[in-house]
């Protein structure tokens, strides 16, 4: 009895501690290895508008800041993006619109910095490409 007892124990442990692996968030402090992912663009240049990060990974960003610490992976995040006028150009429901793909693939290395933004690629406003607009060093 005891020795099922410690199977099951021994288990429940290693089945906990796989789960709390596979389950660490994306997002980390400054002090741990990352990256950096930035959402700012100082103007409407080139087409491109800034976008907001909602989610990554599927997780909610808290207060949806400009720049987020990842850890390093690839990573999925989800983006509202904004034409000029502050508009966010995602949340159209209009039928017959198109709903814009709101999510980037970033493959995040740590001591890299990314910056992304929503390209606007005709004058319609539902045709946009969200994108990495530059890639640097961290510190640069």
């Amino acid at each position: 009895m005891t020795r099922i007892f410690l199977k099951l124990f021994a288990g429940i442990i290693a089945t906990t501690t796989l789960m709390a692996c596979a389950g660490q968030s994306p997002l980390v402090s400054p002090h741990e290895p990352h990256g950096i992912v930035a959402s700012t663009v100082p103007a409407p240049a080139r087409d491109q508008y800034a976008v907001r990060i909602l989610e990554v990974d599927g997780r909610p960003v808290p207060d949806r800041p400009s720049s987020v610490w990842l850890r390093p992976g690839m990573r999925t995040l989800t983006l509202v993006a904004f034409l000029g006028g502050g508009r966010p150009i995602v949340e159209t429901v209009n039928p017959g619109h198109k709903k814009p793909n709101n999510k980037l693939e970033i493959n995040v290395q740590e001591g890299r910095r990314y910056l992304i933004a929503a390209e606007l690629k005709t004058n319609d406003p539902d045709d946009i490409e969200l994108k990495v607009i530059e890639d640097t060093p961290i510190g640069r």
